[in-house]
């Protein structure tokens, strides 16, 4: 069977009581979406490989396909498995599509995405501090 290059989306949310929708609202430039792959109620927390949506969709993904993902954060649980995340895309010849970032390939573009990593993964790390420090007081 041969594999037609395919406009791909992934969703993630964290917490069932979350929606797609507003992702889905954002990524209606994603003309001509062939497939769908979704992780709901699933942690971020998890390294992406390891998802049950994301890991199908590795496993469909090929050469010359397009993934378009709502947030940097969504490829994965940290900022190095984000990275590995995307440098295993490219590798593979996807071309990613981040929302508000656009299209991300080798050199700057994968340093961007690097660099947004590093930065929610640092905001992440405070929002637990700040939490764990207003249960203290509290």
């Amino acid at each position: 069977m041969s594999h037609r290059l395919s406009q791909i989306v992934y969703y993630h949310i964290s917490d069932k009581s979350q929606s797609t929708a507003s992702q889905k609202s954002a990524l209606t430039h994603a003309s001509l979406i062939e497939r769908e792959f979704f992780d709901e109620g699933v942690s971020g927390t998890i390294v992406a490989a390891n998802r049950p949506g994301f890991s199908n969709l590795l496993d469909f993904i090929h050469d010359d396909d397009t993934l378009h993902v709502y947030a940097v954060d969504h490829l994965g649980r940290d900022a190095i498995d984000v990275q590995t995340t995307i440098r295993a895309l490219l590798h593979k010849g996807v071309t990613l599509h981040i929302n508000g970032l656009g299209f991300i390939g080798n050199g700057a573009g994968e340093l961007i995405a690097a660099v947004l990593a590093q930065v929610a993964d640092m905001e992440r790390h405070l929002i637990n501090e700040r939490t764990a420090n207003g249960r203290t007081v509290a």
